[in-house]
């Protein structure tokens, strides 16, 4: 199972950009820098928590416009 969510700086769930059983291997995910009411968020650092099994990474990202 993986899941990929993105939170704001402040801790704040933005959105769930996949959850579902992958298979092993190199993938690439898209994020629309919109909220889960697919309204566009604002320039900033971001971040996103890939959960893959028992693993956790959480990694910062900046959406610049």
């Amino acid at each position: 199972d993986v899941r990929l969510d993105v939170f704001d700086m402040t801790g704040r769930f933005i959105r769930t950009i996949v959850s579902c059983e992958m298979d092993a291997g190199v993938h690439r995910m898209i994020w629309d820098a919109t909220d889960m009411k697919n309204r566009q968020v604002s320039a900033g650092v971001y971040v996103y928590n890939l959960t893959a099994g028992k693993r956790i990474l959480a990694v910062k990202t900046i959406l610049a416009r």
